[in-house]
């Protein structure tokens, strides 16, 4: 147990010089590592990859446009 408090101590002084944005995104890393203890998704399944992705932000229709052009794109293919 002391060496897991000693650890424990380490990341603390390590993520004082870190910005607030940062250490959020250590307890978002946190929290995948926490559910992936839990529960292992099918390997290849939107939810063993979706941790994997990060957060995606697109400008208004933009998804939608993405989207069309992989569909069309799956049409030219056939």
């Amino acid at each position: 147990m002391a060496h897991a408090q000693a650890l424990l101590d380490q990341v603390v002084l390590e993520l004082r010089d870190f910005p607030e944005e940062k250490v959020v995104e250590v307890l978002d890393f946190v929290e995948v590592l926490k559910s992936r203890r839990s529960e292992k998704p099918a390997m290849g399944s939107a939810e063993a990859i979706l941790p994997w992705g990060g957060t995606w932000q697109f400008e208004s229709g933009e998804l939608e446009n993405l989207l069309r052009d992989m569909e069309q794109s799956r049409e030219m293919e056939d």
